[in-house]
């Protein structure tokens, strides 16, 4: 496992997050950002450790960070990241379209 490839959709979400969270503290904003890029390279070492949902696809895999849940596929060179959302939202619902969508690929 290499790296990792972050979705349009999960890139989108990371902006929106760190500008939600910024409009009451910057540092705060910082601090979970870089929370959630240790995570994602945590998982590139060990894409297993994610929690899987019946109702969603059989490879897809959900890991927390704080309130906030990472929905990634392991995958052949690492990890594709598919979105980065609240905990709070109705992932059966988020995941239910196709999560695909052009990716760049990252060094872990």
């Amino acid at each position: 496992m290499t790296g990792f490839t972050l979705s349009s959709a999960a890139q989108a979400d990371l902006e929106e997050l760190a500008a939600f969270v910024a409009a009451d503290s910057s540092p705060a904003a910082h601090r979970l950002i870089l929370e959630i890029h240790d995570a994602i390279r945590r998982l590139v070492r060990f894409p297993g450790i994610g929690h899987r949902r019946r109702d969603t696809s059989d490879d897809i895999r959900l890991w927390r960070v704080r309130s906030t849940v990472i929905v990634y596929r392991p995958a052949e060179e690492g990890i594709d990241v598919l979105r980065v959302v609240s905990g709070w939202r109705d992932l059966g619902r988020l995941l239910g379209g196709d999560p695909d969508e052009s990716a760049d690929r990252f060094a872990s």
